[in-house]
């Protein structure tokens, strides 16, 4: 019988995780990645705070809730076993005002129901002993939280894959996917890649290539820019670990928090406000094509019209150092606009339904001979394994099945 080749677009963590998984499932396969940048893990994967998530938002039950509750126990035995350096950390979420104070009940319930185990209430006092910076009403501790080096991680992975037989191919973009009764084959600028299977984990651009398989899509990628402070190191010596505001009910995105890097820095973010390119990390950075992508559709206006106050709010902290500087000052009184310093940005790509409302959770789609991973944003860094596993098992059953096309 023929070996059974199978095509992974995008290198980022879940790409990678995913054709780790799928050599460990199917030694006998031969699996190729291939991604349109110079290396691995250029975009969302390595542009965040670095946070191995525990899992305490998720909608108990959601593919977000499994999958970073089992990558949880995934990544930390991965780390232990291949030395990537990570840390157990726990986190403090904060309230500060009375109306935050009454989500935490909600937060301690879904870690419940989440099979967290430690998670407690903490008093103003309690977080003074952990945080002596922090000024809060009350607040809530999840121990199984950490922090670890993503790109390491991205290295080893890396690594594994080429000692099992994997081909990795970078500058390779996708400019079309050709599906026939037998088989598929993945055009780049350079060459034809024919596959049995194919899965797509190309993150900001996962709906394009979805597209060009012929799938119709009921959302689109929208790109938000969350921009990062570093604190210098007089105020970073003040924070010890981990801490996050209370999260807006109904938005994905956490809020402006703190966090010790596994290098030891504190970082201070992210905002989150629309990016006018998909991979614009920069300020001012804009594309025609993906300002028209974002404005031309409807979801993203229906979804605006929800969003003012917040999209307002989220605006005039990247407009102005001294707006982002006070949601800081929530949490941290005494930081000052010169204890930060301007740091990296990251994209991140998120799913918006036509009728307006974001996708909040994992979205995995399917088509003839293809998985297409349409919405992973965090926590998937956290949980790349367990979704690379899950999808794994989906490609070998298929294979095994010969219902792969």
């Amino acid at each position: 019988m023929a070996q059974k080749k199978i095509v992974v677009i995008g290198a980022g963590l879940v790409g990678l995780a995913t054709a780790y998984r799928m050599q460990e499932a199917m030694p006998d396969a031969k699996v190729i990645v291939i991604e349109k940048e110079d290396g691995s893990v250029r975009h969302q994967s390595s542009h965040n705070s670095g946070v191995i998530h525990s899992g305490v938002y998720y909608q108990p039950g959601s593919l977000k809730a499994q999958n970073c509750i089992a990558g949880y126990h995934y990544l930390t035995e991965f780390c232990q076993q291949h030395g990537v350096d990570f840390r157990i950390t726990g986190k403090l979420i904060v309230a500060v005002n009375e109306e935050e104070e009454r989500q935490l009940p909600v937060l301690q319930q879904r870690a419940a129901e989440n099979d967290l185990q430690g998670v407690r209430m903490l008093n103003a006092r309690e977080i003074a002993e952990k945080e002596p910076a922090i000024q809060a009403r009350s607040g809530l501790w999840i121990p199984q939280t950490g922090i670890v080096d993503f790109v390491q991680l991205a290295d080893k992975l890396c690594e594994l894959l080429r000692v099992k037989g994997a081909e990795l191919y970078f500058h390779q973009e996708v400019e079309d996917i050709v599906v026939t009764k037998t088989s598929l084959y993945i055009q780049t600028r350079y060459q034809s890649f024919e596959a049995d299977m194919v899965v797509n984990c190309a993150g900001l651009y996962s709906d394009k290539i979805a597209l060009m398989a012929g799938v119709h899509l009921g959302h689109r990628i929208i790109p938000f820019r969350g921009e990062y402070f570093i604190l210098r190191k007089k105020a970073a010596q003040k924070i010890n670990g981990l801490v996050y505001p209370v999260p807006h009910s109904g938005l994905p995105f956490l809020g402006v928090h703190l966090t010790r890097r596994i290098n030891g820095e504190v970082e201070a973010g992210p905002n989150a406000i629309l990016s006018l390119k998909r991979e614009g990390y920069q300020r001012g950075a804009f594309s025609w094509k993906d300002t028209w992508d974002t404005l031309s559709y409807a979801g993203f206006w229906k979804m605006v019209s929800g969003f003012k106050k917040i999209g307002f709010s989220e605006w005039k902290k990247t407009m102005s150092k001294t707006v982002f500087t006070k949601a800081v000052q929530k949490m941290m009184p005494s930081v000052t606009e010169d204890d930060l310093t301007p740091a990296m940005s990251g994209v991140r790509a998120q799913a918006i339904r036509k009728d307006g409302s974001l996708v909040d959770d994992f979205l995995l789609l399917r088509s003839p001979g293809m998985i297409h991973v349409c919405n992973a944003p965090s926590p998937a860094a956290t949980s790349c394994l367990s979704i690379g596993q899950t999808i794994a098992q989906e490609v070998e059953k298929a294979i095994n099945s010969r219902t792969a096309l």
